[in-house]
């Protein structure tokens, strides 16, 4: 299933990873047969990767078709799926944002496994693109120098073509290409408009050329050095001769590098910079901005080898942006390195890093005063032996866009702390090592937020490691709208004091990964949308509404007026299935016998800790789903651990959703609907399990039964509504059966959508019961609908047919191993469904070709005899 609009395949081979070979690999619509996008060997020894972007639709099915060339070929492989597409395409083409002489990791990319995408350059040798991969800048000085290396170390590419381009990706800036095939290729440039957006092309002539290489950029045009403490726009504070040099003309403005070394230089309009370096050598350094910005198109770095002077940061009702990392490097040194704002922003573009190896004198970065810290990659506190690195949200906003990573050598070295109404936007996740170290302290009505369109998340665990650090929230709000469930799950038993808040996704619990909300602890929001899927413990003696589902179903259960104290522990969980006895109903009940209890779903509810009597309330969210039609016979069931006692009604809500409340309940355990008779309140009796799944583009119903009576017939009823169902198929029953049975329907023409399904159970007598009803929601039918031959493997018997509902049948022909072709009788059983006999066919595979009005399918038929 589709979480967005791209997809990433591929075949991995090779050592551990397989003995495939000539693989062939293609992505298919849910119809397995309109293809969206095919790709395969070029070589015998590769791996191959299948790429799409813009043209999935988030939520649909898709399928994915594994070859090998031929039998001297196949062989295991190992197969990776991302949903986001890498290089290739020039929609995700990587970003350059240090350009200072920067080159990349040696051998770091690779036109191997490429696809062509856009246009090829001018100046290239063949009529490609043939295996090109994209970058991209924005350039800050109208000079620039692109080079492709590879020999050696650098890479295995030859034959290299480069091209750049505007944003647009497809006209041309500029273009070079080989002259011999092992060497490198560079672009010089000196036309560039500072602040747009160029593309890079790095392409191969051919697959006998492709292969891996470096990528170096120059975009830099001046360099300064400090020479004193001053303004940034103050030319005696600079020097292009070095540090305590002479003068310059003018000071650091775009394209230039700003290094600032045992001075403080201090911003107060508006300034920008290609790079920013701060160091201490002999005396202490600094930047303060004070109402102005900075914006900065590459690194800033921060740095102290090992000298014992201040670095401090101040920044008040100013905006620092960072292109790319902000990075900072303590490696000794016994002052501190400190930065301090209010009113102020901080937007740093990828990765903020504060590496802590060695020296005294703790780090601190704290943001206050309605500040707000945006880091588009992951912000790292990584601490092996130096100095405590602290970072502080007081009253202020913090987004990560990736991952908050902890790692440290010890307890108490690396720490986020949150207060004063401050919020942390976790995109990802909270990462730590082993053991766990790292502190997220959360006071002062703070909260942390897991909130993402594209990421699964994970709750880090509130139980801690080493001797002291652990993870803490106060409140955590749940807000992820990725399309597969569920959304964010526990890395580990969590607790919070404050509110869980849940917006949207569904959030994953376990016995052994529990959620516990402390004594004052409420939640807030639940709904379809979101809601915890598994068990979730309150502490204390508060009225509480669990916000329980499953399945993609909510349904809250609550308790009121409890008897206990602060240290009464209550913990719910939702299951939408049959209670494992549902069968077991007590008798004589003082309260009136029960006829049957809900077939569908229950709930477990366990008291721990100080024993407490409370009232309880049953909520259903949908009437239809839960069966529950009459509001004077419905009651409350409980699960005594042998039999189902009836616990009565001492209030009903007898709406859709509505809601039924018994008062004083003693017992905990399962609880369930109960029905005092069968003509209402359905509930299923019989039945052990009745459910439906989509497949493919059909609804697969399955159900069992515990035991059978005179069991003449089902029939199965649909509706699209919820209120008006129509016949849709019968199935013979048992009989009279004390084991029961196992039965199943397809309903080859689902809706898009909504439907609804029950079980009509006829006895021989003409008595009648219907199940509970079903709900099976469709979200994939947007394609083709194909024929479906049934049963499929045959023994040769009489088989059924089923087209499609706009077409009509005009011939049916079988093939045999060697592709002869003869024409088969069939007969019309029904709108849609005909049946045929393959008796006379010997055992093996066939191909069975069927001609409609409309199309010509083949379909592969095996019979067993």
């Amino acid at each position: 299933m589709a979480a967005t609009s791209e997809i990433s395949i591929k075949v991995d081979r090779g050592g551990s990873k397989g003995t495939q070979r000539r693989s062939q690999v293609a992505l298919w619509e849910n119809d397995g047969t309109t293809q969206v996008s095919c790709k395969r060997y070029a070589f015998n020894d590769e791996d191959v990767v299948v790429e799409a972007i813009g043209t999935l639709t988030p939520g649909n099915t898709y399928y994915i078709s594994v070859d090998a060339f031929n039998a001297s070929y196949y062989g295991t492989f190992t197969l990776c799926v991302n949903n986001k597409v890498t290089y290739d395409f020039y929609e995700r083409a990587i970003e350059l944002t240090d350009l200072n002489n920067w080159c990349s990791n040696d051998a770091e990319y690779t036109t191997v496994g490429a696809s062509g995408d856009q246009d090829a350059g001018s100046c290239w040798n063949n009529s490609g693109p043939r295996y090109n991969r994209w970058f991209q800048f924005t350039a800050i000085s109208p000079n620039v120098t692109i080079t492709v290396d590879r020999g050696g170390s650098k890479g295995t590419q030859r034959r290299t073509q480069l091209a750049i381009w505007e944003a647009d990706g497809t006209t041309q800036v500029d273009c070079n290409r080989y002259t011999f095939n092992d060497e490198d290729v560079s672009i010089s440039n000196s036309s560039l408009a500072i602040g747009n957006t160029y593309y890079i092309s790095v392409d191969a002539f051919s697959a006998s050329y492709y292969g891996s290489f470096t990528l170096c950029i120059n975009n830099i045009d001046g360099t300064y050095f400090t020479r004193q403490s001053g303004s940034w726009t103050d030319p005696n504070t600079w020097s292009t001769v070095g540090f305590g040099g002479s003068a310059a003309a003018d000071y650091p403005q775009v394209g230039d590098i700003a290094n600032i070394e045992d001075n403080t230089v201090t911003v107060n309009s508006n300034e920008v910079a290609a790079e920013v370096n701060l160091t201490v050598v002999t005396n202490n350094a600094g930047l303060v901005l004070s109402n102005g910005s900075l914006s900065v198109a590459g690194q800033f770095n921060t740095t102290n080898a090992g000298n014992n002077f201040n670095i401090a940061y101040t920044v008040s009702n100013s905006t620092l942006s960072v292109n790319d990392d902000f990075a900072v490097d303590r490696n000794g040194g016994t002052s501190t390195l400190s930065l301090t704002s209010s009113g102020s922003t901080f937007n740093f573009n990828n990765d903020v890093i504060i590496n802590s190896t060695a020296g005294t004198g703790d780090n601190t970065f704290s943001f206050g005063t309605l500040s707000t810290l945006n880091v588009g990659n992951s912000l790292t506190l990584n601490n092996t032996g130096g100095p405590k690195t602290t970072v502080s949200m007081d009253n202020s906003d913090a987004t990560i866009a990736n991952n908050l990573v902890f790692t440290a050598s010890g307890d108490n070295l690396v720490e986020v702390d949150l207060s004063n109404a401050a919020n942390l936007y976790l995109e990802n996740n909270i990462s730590q090592g082993s053991p766990a170290y790292g502190i997220l302290a959360s006071t002062g009505s703070s909260t942390v937020h897991y909130a993402s369109t594209t990421n699964l998340q994970i709750i880090a665990s509130t139980d801690g490691s080493g001797s002291g650090d652990v993870i803490s929230y106060e409140n955590i709000t749940i807000n992820n709208s990725r399309i597969t469930t569920p959304q964010v799950t526990l890395g580990g038993n969590v607790t919070l004091s404050g509110v869980l808040t849940l917006t949207d996704g569904e959030l994953r619990s376990t016995a052994s990964n529990l959620l516990t909300l402390s004594d004052g602890a409420s939640t807030s929001g639940a709904s379809v949308n979101s809601f915890v899927d598994g068990p979730i413990k309150k502490i204390g003696n508060a009225d509480f509404e669990f916000p329980v589902g499953d399945a993609n179903f909510w349904q809250p259960i609550a308790i009121t007026n409890l008897t206990g104290d602060a240290a009464t522990e209550f913990t719910a969980e939702y299951f939408e299935q049959t209670h494992a006895d549902n069968l077991s109903l007590k008798t004589a009940d003082p309260n009136g016998d029960l006829n049957n209890i809900s077939g569908l779903e229950y709930w477990d509810l366990a008291n721990s800790g100080t024993a407490s009597n409370a009232d309880l309330t049953l909520f259903w969210k949908d009437q239809t789903r839960s069966d529950i039609d009459d509001a004077a016979d419905l009651r409350i069931a409980h699960y005594t651990g042998t039999e189902w006692q009836n616990l009565g009604q001492d209030a009903i809500s007898f709406a859709d959703p509505g809601s039924i409340s018994v008062n004083a309940v003693t017992s905990f355990s399962p609880f369930s609907f109960g029905s005092l008779s069968s003509a209402v309140n359905a509930l299923p009796v019989e039945l052990i399990k009745f459910k439906g799944e989509q497949n493919n583009f059909s609804i697969n119903l399955s159900w069992a039964t515990a035991s059978e009576n005179n069991n003449d017939y089902f029939e199965i009823q649909k509706s699209i509504d919820g209120k008006i169902f129509e016949n849709i198929g019968i199935i013979d029953g048992l009989g009279t059966s004390t084991k029961g049975g196992t039965y199943s329907y397809q309903d080859y023409h689902p809706t898009k959508g909504i439907q609804y399904y029950r079980l009509k159970q006829v006895d021989f007598d003409g008595s009648q019961e219907l199940s509970n009803t079903i709900l099976v929601r469709s979200q994939n039918l947007n394609g083709k609908l194909l024929p479906s031959i049934f049963p499929n493997p045959t023994m040769g018997e009489e088989i059924s047919l089923l087209i499609p509902n706009e077409e009509e049948l005009i011939e049916i022909l079988v093939f045999n191993n060697g592709g002869k072709g003869a024409k088969v009788n069939y007969n019309k059983t029904g709108a849609y469904r005909y049946s045929l006999s393959l008796s006379e066919r010997s055992k093996g595979v066939k191909i069975i070709r069927i001609i409609t009005n409309k199309a010509t399918y083949n379909k592969k038929v095996i019979i067993n005899r």
